[in-house]
């Protein structure tokens, strides 16, 4: 399984984590939360997409769009709900901290990662990639209602993503191909 944006942990401890995280065009995490993250920043190193989103009465409805540029920082409360991604030519990188006292084995433990095509909600330890390895997943649960605009939204992202994966594996195996064959042939 390919992840949906690069994630390096740069540490991690049960009161501070330190993310840094590579943007290519297209890269796009989960509609997520931060689990047992109490506060947090994002250090912005180019241009990124950032969406928030709220959930009241059980329906998950956008708040806002909005594009962060160089050095902008976005910050983190535990009640945020939101996605982030590059939808520009040019690859950046963003740098995340988050921070508990909540005395869990991770600050970023159980976070929601909302799944409107699949009409899921996995609680899961790990990045808010748009599919979830299984071990990372605690818990999986009915996902809220939601807008009509976050469904059209989510199936956009997931299919772009789908596409540079099989374009990416494609391109590889030719790579692959390619090398043997002239090997075989030299």
């Amino acid at each position: 399984m390919n992840e949906s944006y690069g994630r390096y942990v740069l540490y991690n401890s049960s009161e501070l984590e330190v993310v840094v995280m590579s943007w290519n065009k297209g890269d796009y995490t989960s509609i997520h939360d931060h689990g047992a993250a109490q506060w947090g920043a994002v250090l912005c190193f180019g241009r990124i997409e950032h969406t928030t989103f709220s959930l009241q009465n059980q329906t998950l409805t956008i708040s806002n769009n909005e594009y962060f540029n160089d050095t902008d920082i976005c910050l983190v409360t535990n009640q945020l709900i939101h996605q982030m991604g590059n939808p520009f030519d040019k690859p950046t990188m963003t740098l995340h901290f988050y921070g508990t006292r909540a005395g869990g084995n991770e600050v970023t433990e159980n976070a929601r990662n909302y799944d409107p095509v699949k009409n899921k909600v996995y609680y899961a330890n790990g990045g808010a990639f748009l599919e979830i390895a299984e071990q990372n997943i605690m818990q999986v649960e009915e996902c809220p209602s939601f807008q009509s605009e976050i469904y059209h939204r989510s199936v956009k992202i997931f299919s772009d993503y789908k596409q540079r994966q099989l374009t990416n594996t494609s391109q590889t195996q030719l790579k692959n191909y390619t090398k043997t064959n002239i090997i075989e042939y030299i």
